[in-house]
């Protein structure tokens, strides 16, 4: 515990630094006549709104489940989304809640294999709907909604292409992907030894294996698939939706597709394994795609941006992580449960 309080240290630090910075060059006494106009049921709307995507995450991990022919209770689901945002905001990338929701899936009776296809299943719903969501606010929207940031717009664009190359692979020729993935790990082993690159080998492989079992899986079972898409979408845009209730908040406009594309780039940038949840990354990039919002209250809109979805993983998922290391603390006691599904793979 004393690693994970040091990383929820090390993230808090750095994002209230930078948003400390921001707010003591920005505040004036504009700042606070637009605080004024803030009401407590914008803070409460705004924390149901990510609580309605805790919520939305818990019924596609039900439904994922379900689709491999296991079960995983609703209460279940709900603390290990909880419990998995808490890692993901203090580890880099705002990654490592996955090898958590195995273990629980795997201590409620669910298989191995299984629990590792759900899992995967899960972040290709979620890389599903960055590849469609882009194209479809290009098209419906025009490209001038990212005209100011055309730099974000190739990067995107590359991202996508890079995902379904690896989507195509790992679906229909996981072979290549492992051969390709083991040539650029055989360019290591002189400099880090065969015992750590034979590891990461296997380790690489069997992700692709996991991969490749979980979208079979899900593409097996339609109206799981599609289920679980509309769910992920609910979840994204309940949270990309936040910023934009903020500026109602302050009386100023919404600004509704340009804060989902604007969402959708700080995502994708915040997936860079620099600092614990990306702290300090998203701040930057939130000032700088926020240029519209007037600058006397920009550093206060971050901070209730932050307050409400990072400072809010930390808190509800914190909670949820003492509770379920208190429940499956003792492995030994779930042995039974383990017993009742075997693996479907």
């Amino acid at each position: 515990m004393n690693k994970w309080r040091k990383l929820s240290l090390i993230g808090i630090g750095i994002s209230l630094i930078t948003i400390v910075g921001i707010i003591y060059f920005t505040i004036d006494r504009e700042s606070l006549e637009y605080l004024s106009r803030i009401s407590p049921w914008v803070i409460v709307l705004i924390l149901l709104l990510h609580t309605g995507g805790f919520l939305s995450t818990a019924l596609r991990l039900k439904v994922l489940t379900a689709a491999t022919g296991n079960t995983v209770r609703f209460i279940v689901a709900l603390e290990a989304g909880l419990a998995s945002s808490f890692m993901a905001a203090i580890t880099p990338s705002q990654m490592g809640g996955e090898p958590l929701r195995i273990s629980i899936l795997h201590k409620e009776g669910v298989g191995s294999g299984s629990a590792s296809a759900i899992v995967f299943g899960e972040r290709v719903m979620d890389l599903l709907f960055f590849i469609l969501v882009v194209p479809v606010l290009v098209l419906f929207f025009g490209a001038g909604i990212f005209e100011e940031h055309i730099s974000f717009l190739f990067g995107i664009g590359f991202f996508i292409l890079l995902v379904v190359i690896i989507l195509y692979l790992g679906v229909f020729k996981p072979e290549s992907l492992k051969s390709f993935s083991r040539r650029l790990l055989e360019r290591k082993r002189r400099k880090k030894g065969d015992e750590y690159v034979d590891r990461k080998i296997a380790k690489v492989e069997r992700e692709i294996d996991n991969f490749n079992t979980s979208f079979r899986t899900m593409m097996k079972h339609i109206p799981h698939f599609l289920a679980a898409l509309c769910l992920t979408s609910i979840t994204w845009l309940l949270l990309f939706s936040i910023p934009s209730v903020i500026l109602i908040g302050f009386g100023l406009d919404p600004m509704w597709i340009y804060s989902i594309s604007a969402q959708v780039i700080i995502y994708l940038i915040a997936t860079v394994p620099l600092t614990p949840g990306s702290s300090g990354i998203v701040e930057i990039s939130m000032l700088a795609l926020y240029g519209a919002v007037p600058s006397s209250i920009v550093g206060v809109f971050i901070l209730l941006w932050r307050l409400s979805t990072y400072y809010y993983n930390l808190v509800v998922g914190g909670i949820a992580s003492v509770k379920i290391l208190k429940e499956y603390g003792n492995s030994e006691t779930k042995d039974k449960r383990i017993e009742k599904n075997q693996d479907t793979f």
